[in-house]
């Protein structure tokens, strides 16, 4: 009976009885004879190009053996097929390429490389397959490819500012800081920052300078590694809000951080100060119409205030009487939503000695 035996791309190895044949082969074998056939997982070829076996039509494993039927038949090895990337660096001691050597990727799959100079040298392009200035690059593995890092003298600089984590512009691309830079020797490059920059709302940053004195976007020239810092204040909202019956200082306003603000509640005519109500690390909450909070953080202050209702009418005793004795019962008129009544009893006009003082009275008498 005749066997054929054949790869899938043509011209891939395999293995029948212990000897190797190339493409298709067709043998002549007694119909109940046994066969080892086999394929190498992985053929590799000069030129950067590789095969991966996946599998045989007779869905067997990589070795097995053959029983020859009483028909003819024909089996098919099947390879997926690799192109290898391969990465140098120049000169050699410029840069860390990433893949190193030689990587394979599938037909048509897109491959990333990457270069990072070491110190005192600045990434200046890839040459090879590809012509390009971008890192990482990405190449599309359409054949055996090579790309080579080139490299020249040049300096590293580190853009950051305090506090971290600020928006800085680097020739027309903006970062968050800290961002470094390896740049030629000599080039020049464009630093700049925003201001201000507002965070959640009640956060914000303002620019107050680079640490090389330029201007808020400045050019600068690489002579040597070095690092450049711009430095913001940073600053905090106080909500201030009076309820109905009185005013608040100082209204809305940003202040900087640990900024010692005062604040006052003045009542109307008519309307007594109650309380300050505070939200937020360093704010005040209590009965004092003027307080000091420190700027923390972003902080809510809500004063509240209440009508000043007229004293009761005494009703057993009238104010300012005279010859009283000295076991008084005094009475006076409820008023209406009272829950409690403060009595004052003194023996000169001017309240400066009380003979009895209490503001938990809740009967009238």
């Amino acid at each position: 009976m005749l066997v054929t035996i054949r790869t899938t791309p043509v011209g891939r190895t395999f293995i029948v009885d212990g000897t190797t044949y190339t493409s298709v082969f067709t043998f002549s074998y007694l119909p109940g004879s046994v066969h080892t056939i086999s394929a190498d997982s992985v053929q590799t070829v000069a030129g950067g190009t590789r095969y991966l076996w996946t599998g045989w039509s007779d869905t067997s494993a990589r070795t097995h053996t053959l029983e020859v039927g009483t028909r003819d038949s024909l089996i098919t090895a099947t390879f997926r097929t690799q192109y290898g990337l391969t990465t140098n660096a120049s000169p050699s001691g410029g840069g860390v390429i990433t893949p190193p050597g030689t990587t394979y990727y599938n037909v048509g799959d897109t491959a990333t490389a990457s270069a990072a100079p070491n110190s005192g040298y600045a990434f200046t392009g890839w040459t090879g397959s590809i012509t390009a200035t971008a890192n990482p690059v990405r190449i599309v593995m359409s054949a055996p490819k090579t790309a080579t890092a080139t490299f020249a003298p040049g300096a590293r600089i580190v853009v950051q500012t305090n506090p971290p984590g600020r928006t800085i512009t680097v020739d027309d691309s903006a970062y968050a800081a800290p961002k470094t830079f390896d740049w030629l020797l000599n080039s020049v490059h464009t630093v700049a920052t925003t201001t201000p920059q507002q965070l959640a709302g009640s956060v914000r940053y303002l620019f107050t300078g680079w640490s090389d004195g330029g201007a808020l976007s400045h050019s600068l020239t690489v002579t040597k590694d070095s690092t450049i810092t711009a430095s913001f204040t940073t600053q905090y909202y106080l909500f201030t809000a009076a309820g109905p019956g009185g005013t608040v200082s100082p209204g809305e306003a940003w202040h900087n951080a640990g900024d010692s603000v005062t604040i006052s509640a003045t009542p109307d005519s008519g309307y007594g100060f109650i309380e300050w109500q505070g939200t937020g690390t360093g704010s005040y909450s209590g009965g004092s119409a003027t307080a000091r909070i420190v700027m923390q953080g972003w902080i809510v202050e809500n004063a509240t205030f209440g009508a000043l209702l007229p004293a009761p009418t005494l009703a057993g005793l009238a104010n300012g009487s005279t010859g009283v004795t000295p076991t008084p019962t005094l009475s006076w008129r409820k008023y209406a939503g009272a829950t409690a009544y403060l009595l004052q009893v003194s023996s000169d006009s001017l309240f400066r000695t009380a003979a009895f003082d209490s503001a938990t009275i809740t009967d009238t008498t």
